[in-house]
């Protein structure tokens, strides 16, 4: 298919008129961003509450579940909280202990 061979073993390409992939990485697809829920208006100074809750086998220590950095920051990329400074954001962090790694979860509460 397109190839030949000469004298030495040697493969060679002939030309063809085969069609070349031109990128063999796929493209990833188009992802359809999550609608603006934020009923609050710019300059209100209604806070949004986030209580994200924590389901586990294990509890943490309160510092160990502080660290809901980038989980606030991955929900305001995407544009789901507007900012995440103390004016405009009230995070409220949970945890509650559960029997079997199965029902081990994260939720998160948008109000």
């Amino acid at each position: 298919m397109g190839y030949k061979v000469d004298a030495n073993g040697n493969y060679s390409r002939t030309e063809t008129n085969t069609p070349r992939v031109s990128d063999p990485k796929p493209k990833p697809v188009a992802r359809k961003t999550l609608p603006n829920t934020n009923k609050a208006q710019k300059g209100s100074k209604e806070r949004i509450v986030l209580r994200i809750t924590r389901y586990a086998t294990r509890l943490l220590d309160e510092d160990n579940l502080a660290g809901a950095k980038l989980l606030v920051d991955q929900l305001r990329y995407a544009g789901i909280i507007p900012n995440d400074d103390p004016q405009c954001l009230k995070i409220i962090l949970d945890q509650i202990k559960v029997k079997h790694k199965t029902e081990e979860r994260t939720e998160v509460e948008i109000k």
